[in-house]
């Protein structure tokens, strides 16, 4: 399941759908009538291991500064 963000121009209402990736390209109404149009919201996702991370530099903080 996604969330996705529509904007109705008519009424100026922003409101979220929550709905399977499938439908994603399925067009939405808004609760004046009209169609909405979904708004872009970038993806938030974590790939692993930021470079700060204890997995990398350990506990010691004079490890921090080390240049990669």
């Amino acid at each position: 399941m996604g969330e996705y963000k529509y904007y109705c121009p008519r009424c100026d209402l922003e409101f979220t759908v929550r709905k399977q990736m499938a439908d994603a390209s399925r067009t939405e109404s808004c609760k004046c009538g009209s169609e909405a149009r979904r708004k872009y919201t970038p993806l938030m996702a974590t790939y692993g291991w930021r470079l700060t991370d204890d997995c990398l530099y350990g506990d010691a903080p004079d490890k921090m500064e080390r240049n990669i």
